[in-house]
């Protein structure tokens, strides 16, 4: 029971502190997303054309034509930004539920471990009693 009760409490300081670290790095993620997503809705034709454009042709579609420009970089950078993003903020909400299931079966331990330890007090005090009651006896 006490190794128990230090490993867990070891392991849901853990569990608690990247709980938190993966919320604000989640929050950071969702403030950048924003700021490009804003960005890019500051151009929507450029954004329609990149979109119309996306393809394994497309770069050379773009390099060959006339049309390749700096603001088609820069919409295209843009949407690759975003795109990495969005997977950033996927993958961080998916860790966040598995730490709050972690955090959720930590609290199932702890009921279970206070139970033990509740059980083994009652079994020493048993034992204190026993060898006070049965040990005293032979001093009569």
């Amino acid at each position: 029971t006490v190794f128990s009760g230090y490993l867990g409490r070891h392991f849901l300081g853990q569990v608690s502190l990247e709980l938190r670290e993966k919320q604000a790095l989640l929050g950071q993620m969702v403030t950048a997303y924003n700021d490009v997503s804003a960005k890019l809705a500051a151009q929507p034709q450029r954004l329609a054309e990149v979109a119309a454009s996306h393809g394994q042709w497309s770069r050379l579609r773009r390099r060959f034509s006339m049309r390749g420009s700096a603001l088609d970089d820069e919409a295209f950078a843009l949407g690759y930004r975003a795109t990495q993003i969005a997977g950033v903020v996927a993958d961080l909400e998916y860790a966040i539920k598995t730490h709050e299931l972690l955090k959720r079966r930590f609290a199932l331990w702890l009921k279970v471990h206070i139970a033990t330890s509740v059980a083994f007090y009652v079994l020493l005090g048993l034992h204190v009693w026993a060898g006070v009651y049965f040990g005293l006896r032979w001093f009569k």
